[in-house]
């Protein structure tokens, strides 16, 4: 990988390392999922069809969806400003008001192995048709 150009903005740079640092995490968590031998979900799924709001990973036919709260820990995190906070606000209730069970998870979450523990119970409670 060739280092940034002078003309790549600071913001671009830092929103390809949190894009990366997310998808690390969502593939930690679909491995455990594979190791748990539970059912593949879909990613980036779309709940409400006149919405852009997308679920990390989904099972449709559970109503089951996972969203991976990533950049916790920064100051200028995805999930951790008003608006930021807001637009997860509304997109949870609307995934609550059609029906959908609803999993918010960290990254201490999936390292610790608790995330994984959810989703299996989860499945288990609202089982695939």
């Amino acid at each position: 990988m060739s280092a940034p150009s002078k003309k790549t903005p600071k913001n671009a740079i830092a929103r390809a390392e949190a894009k990366a640092a997310r998808e690390h995490l969502e593939f930690s968590l679909l491995w455990q999922i594979r190791v748990y031998k539970l059912p593949v979900p879909v990613r980036e799924y779309k709940i409400v069809k006149d919405r852009d709001y997308r679920w990390d990973l989904a099972w449709p036919s559970a109503m089951l969806c996972t969203e991976v709260q990533g950049g916790i820990y920064r100051a200028k995190g995805a999930h951790n400003t008003a608006s930021a906070i807001n637009r997860d606000c509304e997109k949870l209730n609307l995934a609550t008001l059609y029906g959908w069970h609803t999993l918010n998870v960290t990254s201490d979450h999936i390292k610790s192995g608790q995330a994984i523990q959810w989703i299996k119970a989860a499945l288990e409670l609202y089982p695939p048709f």
